[in-house]
């Protein structure tokens, strides 16, 4: 299967495809690729243009897009690895790895039309002070692309676990909720600190 034209409208199918049949090699690919794309969205209205270029920018994301995107799926495989186990799982850290970068090709579609939009439009794209249709058409498509990303997310995570889709979303929510939890906290902890002192 072709994950690029198939993912959009079979994810579970094509999940499961890259579980048996796609070698690494293609998923790290797959991982570099759309991370470097998902650097695009990083600068807007950032004001970074009057320090570096949009050439330096753009060579900036194709060095740390790649070794981050990386980083961050070994690290999210592992969570949605271990949470699925708690929710009687059967997939292994591999079929998670594999089946979860299927979640970066929406980010390349997205990501390259912010490279688009910084390209042809860096007034508007770094300063929110400056409007253009990049401005309002990209983020809408980002919207709506990063809507279907988690309909793909689920799918895959489904499928690489095996059970149903409501437990891959609880898989993915119970992570983002213990997160919000320690930031709630942490946060604070930090104003309890704060007020303190001059209390």
């Amino acid at each position: 299967m072709n994950p690029f034209l198939t993912v959009w409208m079979h994810p579970k199918q094509t999940a499961r495809d890259m579980i048996d049949n796609k070698p690494l090699g293609f998923i790290f690919l797959l991982i570099a690729i759309g991370s470097f794309a998902a650097f695009g969205s990083g600068y807007v209205n950032s004001e970074l243009d009057d320090t570096l270029s949009v050439p330096i920018l753009v060579i900036l994301s194709l060095f740390l897009g790649p070794l981050v995107g990386i980083i961050i799926m070994f690290i999210y495989s592992g969570i949605l690895f271990l949470v699925g186990k708690l929710l009687r799982g059967t997939g292994s850290f591999w079929d998670i790895f594999k089946a979860g970068a299927l979640t970066y090709i929406p980010s390349m579609v997205t990501g390259f039309f912010y490279y688009i939009w910084m390209v042809f439009s860096p007034a508007s794209y770094f300063s929110m002070y400056e409007t253009s249709a990049f401005s309002i058409i990209v983020p809408l498509l980002s919207f709506v692309f990063g809507v279907w990303s988690i309909v793909i997310n689920i799918a895959a995570l489904a499928e690489a676990h095996r059970f149903s889709n409501w437990r891959a979303f609880f898989t993915l929510l119970i992570p983002f909720i213990i997160v919000m939890i320690f930031i709630f906290v942490i946060i604070a902890i930090i104003g309890i600190a704060f007020f303190s002192m001059f209390s």
